[in-house]
């Protein structure tokens, strides 16, 4: 839940940035999203770290897979970046629309999670 509820405000927080029209508005955005972006990380480790087997000599498996889902996504998001600037003609708020819309995207994939043993 506490997952899900900071993903969608650092959504918020990219919107805010998109349609910033002064510096005070974009700061704020900016700070929104460095506090969502800390809980969720937080939050998400500890959830990560829940649903690993209890009693499985391989939770190190677990762990790692969560940390390469991280860096190649981290390391995708240069490529989005740039690929939707080029469509758009250097649009950056599009490029922090385009975000929001994809961490509302992630924010429907942790929903899947039901339960932590």
């Amino acid at each position: 839940m506490l997952v899900g509820c900071s993903a969608a405000l650092f959504a918020v927080s990219m919107l805010l940035i998109a349609l910033a029209q002064d510096v005070t508005t974009f700061v704020l955005g900016a700070s929104v999203g460095f506090v969502a972006y800390g809980v969720f990380l937080a939050v998400d480790l500890a959830l990560a770290t829940e649903v690993l087997p209890e009693g499985d000599a391989h939770g190190g498996f677990g762990l790692g897979l969560y940390n390469v889902a991280g860096t190649v996504s981290q390391s995708l998001a240069p490529v989005v970046a740039v690929s939707v600037l080029a469509a758009s003609g250097d649009s950056y708020p599009l490029l922090y629309t385009v975000a929001a819309g994809l961490v509302a995207a992630a924010v429907v994939t942790v929903m899947f999670v039901r339960s932590v043993r």
